[in-house]
């Protein structure tokens, strides 16, 4: 009989299907949360930060906020020893590939870099889904070098 194929772009899966069969793929929880952080960074640039939003089926959300919430997802930033070298919320808008909020980083010229020239940096982001995932967190660790 006639097979059809379906995949989902984000994991690579892939399932097949006989013609008259069914199947089943369960979409939502659990969620992941992702900070998406492109590019090479130096002191005295701007980074921009963005979040992706994954289902359990490894299906991709292209909004992880909700109109009419307000829940905006917060951004962290920890040097290598954990102190916070910058925090806020992502802004509304953005309206690029990764939703429609972005958080963007002016980062200082004398940001303290622990490798002499460069440092290593973990990006945090957390938002509250509420009833249909609670509080997630994703992180993503990232070079810095000085400019």
């Amino acid at each position: 009989g006639a097979t059809t194929t379906a995949e989902i772009a984000s994991q690579e899966k892939v399932a097949s299907v006989k013609a008259g069969e069914r199947a089943e793929l369960e979409l939502g929880m659990p969620f992941t949360l992702k900070p998406v952080v492109e590019g090479m960074f130096w002191t005295g640039q701007q980074a921009q930060i963005f979040s992706e939003l994954f289902g359990g089926s490894g299906e991709e959300y292209s909004n992880v906020t909700a109109r009419g919430r307000n829940e905006i997802p917060q951004v962290r930033v920890l040097d290598a020893e954990g102190m916070e070298v910058a925090e806020g919320k992502m802004e509304y808008e953005y309206g690029g590939r990764f939703g429609h909020c972005g958080y963007w980083w002016n980062i200082p010229q004398d940001l303290m870099l622990t490798e002499g020239d460069f440092g290593k940096f973990t990006v945090i982001v957390t938002f509250d889904a509420g009833p249909f995932g609670g509080k997630l967190e994703g992180r993503k660790e990232i070079v810095i070098r000085k400019g």
